[in-house]
């Protein structure tokens, strides 16, 4: 299944390295790529830990961020390493702080809330669902503690 955005070429994780209820630890490498992309990858990395906690039975998307830290105004280059901790949680919407590490930069501390919908006629069920799963599963590589998830998957 393809599914297509008008940008060129969005950044996407790597990796997912673990997760349960309440955090998940991911890696991206970066290739000359601009500050922006470290945080369509934090907010991709929340809004797939929010659909994995619903059994991917949601529709999940950025609502809002703030950086704690500022991003160095640079090209992002290296293993950059991704840590997304639940810390709120309302009806629709989820709260996470984010710690994005890329060596030699210091820490960058991203607040992140992620807000859900039921799918419908604009994001169809049918066709996101079965999207999402097959790429959380493409992702997850070694440590992923899947005991604490949902759906038990």
């Amino acid at each position: 299944m393809l599914i297509r955005s008008d940008r060129k070429k969005i950044p996407r994780l790597d990796t997912i390295l673990s997760y349960d209820a309440n955090m998940i630890l991911a890696e991206r490498r970066f290739k000359g790529e601009q500050r922006f992309s470290a945080l369509e990858v934090c907010a991709q990395l929340c809004a797939l830990h929010v659909r994995k906690r619903y059994r991917f039975d949601c529709h999940a998307f950025l609502l809002s961020f703030s950086t704690v830290t500022p991003i160095p105004p640079k090209i992002l280059n290296g293993m950059g390493r991704f840590e997304g901790r639940l810390n709120g949680i309302s009806q629709r919407a989820f709260s996470y702080d984010v710690k994005f590490q890329l060596e030699p930069m210091a820490a960058i501390q991203i607040k992140l809330n992620i807000g859900t919908s039921a799918y419908g006629k604009m994001f169809k069920k049918e066709k996101l669902r079965p999207y999402y799963q097959q790429l959380f599963a493409s992702l997850c590589h070694c440590n992923v503690k899947r005991e604490s998830i949902k759906d038990g998957s």
